[in-house]
């Protein structure tokens, strides 16, 4: 079963008639990072709502669906927005407490929750003291201790620098191979390496559904695309698209072969980093 469905979804301004996002079909599998692109005003952001359930029933035509049972957990742009507590562990611990989760079980969730986020080392600081990576992914955990199954990002590295990036996308990687299902918003080039495939909207329409190295073999090609759509192709992308990597081959779908990584360049080019 899908960990989310969405089937002939239309979703209106206020109660007015303007549609701000279409989506006719979309499937989203147990494990998937689906990333979401598009410009400012395409419908992501309307997205992580709609499926987090923040929108007036009266707004959508459409049905929304997420496995039964399956929990949702929402993390946002601002980090220190999202934190509650006074220490790492307390802060992770917030929603169990709420939800009346026996100490042991809260104690064990934690303790792993912050082992996959790669903050054990912080549990006992307090959220103020961390840097911007560190506070997206203590959002992370906390969704992880919750056991979300779905996890909702919108934009989280958006307001992170290069290290702080880093660290979140290991976050997230760690959490998929834990099973968690994602769906991330991003405008940031070098997110889409995290994708198992990557919707772009266009004034609330979808204008691609596809695999992250087609699109950024798209965007490297055609820099209109990417002023419409908001996200640039990944600079090891526009470099091996320069280099001959990714150009079309009988044999392969277009842009197969086109590096969205340093890792994945250097590895096309022999070379050890």
């Amino acid at each position: 079963m899908a960990m989310l469905e969405l089937r002939q979804i239309q979703v209106r301004r206020g109660l007015g008639d303007t549609v701000v996002l279409e989506i006719p079909q979309l499937r989203v599998e147990p494990g998937e990072l689906l990333m979401v692109v598009g410009a400012n005003g395409s419908g992501k952001s309307t997205l992580l709502r709609l499926v987090a359930g923040l929108l007036d029933a009266e707004q959508i035509s459409g049905e929304v669906l997420v496995r039964t049972g399956a929990r949702v957990g929402l993390v946002g742009q601002d980090p220190a927005s999202q934190l509650v507590a006074s220490t790492v562990a307390r802060d992770v611990a917030w929603a169990l407490e709420l939800q009346s989760v026996p100490s042991e079980t809260i104690t064990a969730r934690v303790t792993s929750a912050l082992e996959r986020a790669g903050l054990r080392a912080q549990a006992w600081r307090r959220p103020q003291e961390l840097s911007g990576g560190q506070q997206q992914r203590t959002a992370l955990a906390g969704a992880l201790a919750a056991q979300c199954e779905l996890l909702l990002m919108d934009e989280p590295t958006s307001q992170l620098d290069a290290a702080g990036r880093s660290e979140l996308r290991a976050a997230a990687r760690m959490a998929r191979a834990g099973g968690q299902t994602l769906l991330w918003v991003t405008q940031i080039a070098d997110d889409l390496a995290l994708a198992s495939r990557v919707l772009a909207l266009e004034s609330g329409q979808v204008v691609y559904d596809g695999p992250a190295a087609e699109l950024a073999w798209l965007l490297a090609a055609d820099s209109g695309l990417a002023r419409r759509l908001g996200v640039e192709a990944p600079a090891a992308a526009r470099l091996g698209l320069a280099l001959g990597f990714g150009h079309d081959d009988p044999g392969q779908a277009p842009g197969a072969e086109v590096p969205l990584t340093v890792d994945e360049l250097a590895a096309r080019l022999g070379v050890a980093l």
